[in-house]
């Protein structure tokens, strides 16, 4: 048991890291090699120096930006852009995977657009992909506060 806001910021695992967020949070398939996640569409450095062979990483959409195809830590293509009102959800597509970014009301991509996809190290998430255990969290994690991953700007 926890706060909505500890269990948003800290999910203990694949299931409820799914179902806590709106939009809901990004999943990609891939490996941990020593602490960098590898998959098809591209690798990042995580704060998990670990070696494991099917980690899914999960990404939240406000946590991420949307820069030029070069300087982002995934390319791929837009797939769909839905202006909200306050903001615009980005739906980008590469490989199997999709993801979706939370941008500013103002941002306007055309559809199949090449781009990168960016974010901070500290908002990955990782869970094993066999239990949907959480990945790096501390033996003692259920009697520590909460700890909020950095939030990119968008």
């Amino acid at each position: 048991m926890a706060t909505p806001r500890h269990i948003y910021d800290d999910p203990a695992n694949l299931f409820v890291a799914g179902f806590i967020g709106s939009p809901p949070m990004n999943f990609l398939q891939g490996e941990l090699v020593e602490g960098t996640f590898a998959c098809a569409e591209g690798r990042f450095v995580t704060s998990v120096a670990e070696n494991r062979k099917k980690v899914t990483a999960g990404l939240r959409p406000e946590d991420c930006r949307v820069t030029r195809p070069s300087q982002g830590k995934i390319a791929a293509r837009v797939y769909a852009v839905e202006l909200i009102g306050d903001h615009t959800l980005i739906t980008c597509q590469f490989g199997g995977a999709t993801v979706t970014v939370k941008a500013d009301k103002s941002a306007h991509y055309d559809m199949d657009e090449p781009i990168g996809i960016t974010f901070q190290d500290a908002a990955v998430f990782l869970f094993d992909s066999e239990t949907g255990a959480r990945i790096g969290r501390g033996a003692d994690f259920a009697n520590s506060p909460p700890q909020t991953p950095l939030r990119a700007s968008s």
